[in-house]
């Protein structure tokens, strides 16, 4: 009876443990859903390709009414709990937020550039994959999902030496802003990114071909 009521215990425990994992993994995916549907309304409204928008932040929200939180002044909405995602995307230094509920996505407020960013040079086009690249050498490093990390702060920077003064702890302001006999042959121009992730910062150097954490994060 013992090893009969032992192997039933046991079979419960497996049960709970898979019961679990497939509630992460349907959380995933529908975080994952919310972003893609999220980027695809964004494009829509701005007539842009949904491939420009990198996902900064996706968090689970509930909202009180149908209007997602994005009510306009007038507008009626149904008042009803209503759960979702807030999905922060950005896209050439601007953020842009959309509220995701099931099929419905809401564009909710006016860009807000990234802090530092407020003048962008031409090179910055290569600025959202190279963002990327970095959240997910970040999200790799800590073993979490690229999700689960994001852009605090972008900062327009001159490196001067091939390290993009990760050693050195050097780099100025862009070529454009610094005086004539600062800007070496070998200076290139690039950016300082201040990552996110479970509460800790993290900053990448790039020169919009390449990320590298400085300090290396173990």
């Amino acid at each position: 009876m013992k090893r009969v009521a032992a192997t039933a215990l046991l079979a419960m425990g497996l049960l709970h443990v898979a019961a679990a994992a497939n509630e992460t993994a349907d959380s995933s995916a529908a975080a994952q859903a919310a972003a893609e549907q999220a980027r695809a309304e964004a494009a829509r409204q701005l007539k842009v390709p949904a491939s420009e928008f990198t996902v900064v932040t996706i968090e689970p929200t509930q909202w009180s009414d149908s209007s997602l939180g994005c009510g306009k002044p007038g507008a009626r909405s149904a008042q009803v709990m209503t759960k979702g995602y807030t999905v922060v995307l950005e896209r050439q230094g601007r953020r842009h937020q959309v509220n995701v509920a099931g099929s419905h996505a809401v564009m909710c407020d006016s860009a807000t550039r990234i802090a530092g960013t407020t003048r962008l040079p031409t090179s910055a086009r290569g600025l959202d994959r190279v963002t990327m690249l970095a959240r997910q050498d970040l999200a790799h490093r800590l073993r979490l999902d690229v999700a689960q990390t994001g852009v605090a702060n972008v900062e327009p920077r001159r490196w001067t030496d091939d390290d993009m003064n990760c050693s050195s702890g050097g780099g100025g302001p862009p070529a454009s802003e610094a005086s004539p006999a600062g800007a070496g042959e070998s200076s290139s121009v690039g950016y300082r990114l201040e990552l996110t992730a479970s509460g800790r910062m993290y900053s990448y150097h790039t020169d919009l071909r390449s990320v590298r954490p400085c300090p290396p994060t173990q």
